[in-house]
């Protein structure tokens, strides 16, 4: 199963082709009308107008749209316990003083984290009571990560910014 693709917008339009191109063949609208098959149905039909609509929003998708569809496929398998999803977040979401403040270790016992060369993997499941103690800031990029289902936070100075949150550097 691991060699199997997902069709790309184009062989999706190519099998919606070739469907309506057998379907006609079925009704007799083509000259090619030699065959002793039933006529398709109108169930036939509408799976096959159903699928052209589709495909033609996915067409039309947003970057935006794409990333919202995509997350909510995630959230679908989020039940599944090998499938883990982050959130790639600039330290510069983090005050100086939260930075400086988790270097030196001062939530050590109140987060779930990883330091790396570069930020810190946070994991978002840390207790509401414990999220009490840290600074708004990391209380505010954790609910926005589980607002997504992410399960972690890569903090990474290099990263991007995210135009939903403060930032602060």
């Amino acid at each position: 199963m691991t060699d199997l693709k997902a069709p790309d917008l184009t062989e999706l339009e190519q099998l919606c082709d070739f469907a309506q191109t057998r379907l006609e063949q079925l009704n007799g609208d083509t000259g090619f009308d030699d065959l002793d098959e039933d006529p398709p149905s109108e169930w036939e039909w509408g799976c096959l107008h159903k699928t052209r609509a589709w495909l033609e929003k996915l067409k039309n998708l947003t970057p935006q749209q794409e990333i919202d569809l995509a997350l909510e496929v995630l959230k679908k398998h989020q039940s599944n316990p090998r499938i883990r999803t982050f959130l790639d977040l600039s330290t510069g979401h983090l005050t100086e003083e939260t930075r400086l403040r988790w270097a030196n270790g001062e939530f050590d016992k109140v987060l779930t984290y990883v330091a790396s060369p570069y930020g810190w993997w946070l994991w978002t499941g840390s207790e509401e009571g414990l999220m009490q103690q840290v600074p708004s800031d990391i209380h505010a990029v954790v609910a926005y990560a589980r607002n997504f289902g992410c399960d972690w936070i890569n903090f990474d100075r290099d990263a991007a910014y995210v135009n939903d949150l403060p930032v602060y550097e």
